[in-house]
């Protein structure tokens, strides 16, 4: 991995080009910003660019460094904090109103568990959530097939040749409204598959504060 030396100090950094029209600058908390290279630009330009803005730079790469990690006795379901408790008899994930419930299995069998649990459950939302808007007079999403993946970066996806929406399973740690918003901003790609105007016009319709939980989920999103 290279380095940047910026006001004196040493940052790790990874360049990758892709076919994008802007360059990006990622922080990540493993210690080091990723630049994910425009198709316009060069490397030279996007580290003479982070010089140019080193104040900026230094204080997004040190709030990425102090996002603590997660407690390893709690899980967050659907908004709600649970203690993590340990049983002998029970062979699946099971939850209560205060407890996540896991087998003593070796790790690779928890985590293969844990993966089939969060899909199950976030589907299930999912689920509510087209029956809950599958008659809106904006978007026919009486066809669409709904999916479910595990993405660090993106919370959604759509396809809207295909009808298909993805959305990370990560969601399922947080309150469902926070899901809906980004379920909501996923089927509106359905009629516009940019980011434009007129997408942002149909969202409203259909998700009149989505500017306040885009901006809280994206604060709280780890």
């Amino acid at each position: 991995m290279k380095t940047i030396t910026i006001d004196n100090r040493i940052i790790p950094f990874t360049i990758a080009k892709k076919n994008n029209k802007n360059t990006y600058f990622y922080f990540k908390k493993d210690g080091y910003i990723q630049i994910n290279l425009s198709r316009y630009q060069t490397s030279k330009f996007a580290l003479e660019f982070i010089r140019n803005n080193s104040t900026s730079f230094l204080r997004k790469f040190d709030k990425a460094m102090k996002v603590k990690k997660a407690d390893p006795t709690k899980y967050f379901y659907l908004g709600k904090e649970l203690s993590i408790m340990e049983s002998n008899d029970k062979p699946n994930i099971q939850i209560n109103e205060y407890e996540f419930i896991q087998p003593l299995v070796p790790t690779d069998q928890l985590n293969k568990l844990i993966t089939t649990f969060e899909k199950t459950e976030l589907l299930k939302v999912l689920e509510n959530l087209k029956q809950k808007y599958i008659n809106n007079p904006i978007i026919d999403i009486s066809n669409i097939y709904i999916k479910t993946r595990y993405t660090k970066t993106r919370f959604g996806s759509c396809n809207a040749r295909l009808g298909n929406i993805n959305m990370t399973t990560h969601l399922i740690h947080y309150d469902i409204k926070y899901i809906e918003y980004v379920f909501l901003h996923e089927i509106c790609h359905l009629k516009h598959q940019d980011h434009s105007v007129n997408f942002y016009n149909v969202l409203v319709k259909l998700c009149p504060n989505y500017k306040q939980l885009r901006k809280e989920l994206k604060i709280i999103y780890r």
